[in-house]
């Protein structure tokens, strides 16, 4: 047999240190690279407290994530899921020319609220607040929420922590705080939040959510939904022409904390693989109340009217009858069907409800007294 060639003692000698050598470079690597997390970590941790701070004097919810945030956001959720089921967020009204001028002073105040139907019929629910901001030519958002899937018994999964992030570029300026709830209607959609990382853009066809009465009237959302509905409470300002794309990144070492499980990803949450604590139960209990229709009371649009409308133009009439008037008196007129109608909704009654309801009352005591027993005395 041909004798086994070995390298000589030197060569050996060198190929050691230089293992030895490169598996101390590698430690002090991954030493430097640890200690350097650790630091970016405690910061981030003493910066969430002045930001979430800052963001509940503004009337926010906290948007900035901290270490052990786990119970904060789920009392966070339930409050911006009940304010758009149970309270209702105010829009806009949609008014014509008629109604802009009759209600030029103030316009009514609309209160719209998530339709029961929507949430029942989702596959899955994103629940979060962020603080978007720009400074033409870049802008940003950053934000904190959790995620919730339908398992297939119907019941709701345990939540799994998420960072949403925003990013843009164009001529943008703003500081906005925003409270977002987004409906995912498909299980195609939801099997795509299940990954690390998942790329809200344009191709995902992300359309608002139908809110109050005039959901009733949109029956094609039934037959082909959206795959994702947003539903947004602003509190800031925003605007600006922009191209943006989102992101949302899985918080594993917070869901490590929260489930005592290490390396667990939001596919095993999302799939029920992992009971959720006790401490989850209000959320539950809130998401419960807004699929059954208990946190609507069977009301999804209220109108609140700020100002009495105005009456008739009198400016011809005063005219008029300006030299036979005294001065210091005023030319009363009987008021408009909308101001009586307004009146009504206010609790102020006019003379002839008093007069009918003396009237009511004046019967009343005229009637003659009930019969008496025979045997009482």
């Amino acid at each position: 047999m041909p004798e086994e060639i070995l390298p000589p003692p030197e060569r050996i000698a060198e190929a050691c240190v230089g293992s030895e050598s490169k598996e101390e470079e590698k430690s002090k690597w991954k030493v430097f690279t640890g200690s350097a997390i650790k630091k970016g970590v405690a910061i981030s941790d003493w910066f969430a407290g002045y930001a979430n701070a800052g963001s509940n004097r503004l009337g926010g919810e906290r948007f900035w994530p901290s270490s052990g945030d786990f119970p904060l956001e789920i009392e966070k959720c339930v409050r911006i899921l009940r304010s758009f089921t149970a309270e209702g967020v105010q829009v806009k009204p949609q008014q014509d020319e008629q109604s802009r001028k009759k209600w030029h002073i103030n316009p009514p105040k609309v209160t719209k609220k998530i339709p029961p139907q929507i949430i029942r019929d989702a596959k899955g629910l994103c629940i979060y607040s962020s603080m978007k901001s720009a400074i033409a030519p870049f802008g940003g958002m950053n934000g904190s929420g959790l995620l919730l899937g339908r398992l297939p018994d119907g019941s709701w999964s345990a939540p799994s922590a998420i960072l949403p992030n925003y990013y843009s570029a164009g001529f943008v300026y703003g500081l906005d705080l925003v409270d977002i709830v987004l409906i995912i209607n498909t299980d195609e959609m939801l099997e795509s939040f299940k990954t690390h990382k998942f790329d809200l853009t344009a191709d995902t066809h992300i359309s608002s959510g139908p809110l109050g009465a005039a959901f009733m009237g949109q029956i094609d959302i039934q037959l082909k939904p959206t795959p994702i509905y947003s539903y947004i409470n602003s509190r800031g300002f925003y605007a600006g022409i922009e191209l943006s794309g989102q992101v949302f990144i899985d918080r594993f070492d917070e869901n490590e904390r929260f489930y005592y499980w290490p390396g667990i990803k939001a596919k095993n949450i999302l799939e029920g693989q992992v009971k959720a604590p006790p401490i989850v139960d209000p959320l539950y209990r809130a998401l419960h109340e807004a699929e059954t229709g208990v946190a609507q009371g069977g009301i999804l649009e209220s109108i609140q009217q700020s100002e009495i409308p105005e009456g008739p133009d009198t400016s011809a009439l005063l005219d008029e009858g300006m030299n036979v008037l005294n001065e210091g008196e005023k030319l009363q007129l009987p008021p408009t069907p909308e101001q009586l109608v307004a009146l009504e909704r206010a609790g102020i009654k006019d003379e002839l409800d008093e007069d009918y309801e003396k009237k009511q009352r004046e019967e009343v005591r005229n009637l003659p007294p009930p019969p008496m027993h025979p045997n009482r005395k």
